[in-house]
């Protein structure tokens, strides 16, 4: 299936984050994208996650001087490459410590990296350009996951290391 161009103004919708979200509302402000309230407690994940962040500051950077459609493309791959390393990394994770959300959190994982390889396949195929809406969507979307099933993840992790014996209902299968 050959996708479709992805046009800067239209939200791509991606499971449980399908309204669009203002970066500016998840972060305060563009030019300060990490921040420790990002961070959910496992070291290497929340670092993963910073150098994630620094992808798309670049990717971005490479928009906003206009370089050219290569340097563009470049930044794109090695974004969309570390979003696949990353993704493997953290559901590694969560198996080995048997995260009772593992499934959803897969499934989340997996949509947003379809749309990240359908953006990097257009873009090389010259069927849409890159601009704010885009990079603000994918910033968003980073974010919005760090915030809510990431940290769920942080705070599941916490539990198994404390020495309370009944699940929390969070981390109950079904509950979101």
């Amino acid at each position: 299936m050959t996708p479709g161009p992805i046009r800067q103004n239209v939200a791509v919708p991606i499971g449980p984050f399908a309204e669009t979200t203002s970066v500016r509302r998840v972060l305060g402000t563009m030019t300060t994208r990490w921040n420790d309230s990002l961070k959910i407690g496992l070291p290497q994940i929340d670092l993963q996650h910073q150098n994630l962040v620094e992808l798309l500051d670049t990717l971005e950077l490479e928009l906003e001087k206009k370089n050219a459609r290569v340097d563009i493309l470049r930044a794109l791959v090695q974004l969309a490459n570390y979003i696949e390393e990353h993704f493997s990394d953290e559901e590694a994770y969560q198996a080995s410590v048997e995260y009772p959300h593992m499934d959803e959190h897969r499934q989340q994982h997996a949509q947003f990296l379809q749309v990240v390889e359908e953006l990097k396949v257009a873009y090389r195929e010259g069927n849409t350009e890159l601009g704010p809406a885009v990079i603000e969507f994918l910033l968003a979307w980073v974010t919005e996951h760090i915030a809510r099933s990431d940290a769920k993840l942080g705070r599941f992790v916490e539990w198994l290391g404390s020495s309370r014996n009944s699940l929390p209902a969070e981390f109950h299968r079904g509950q979101t």
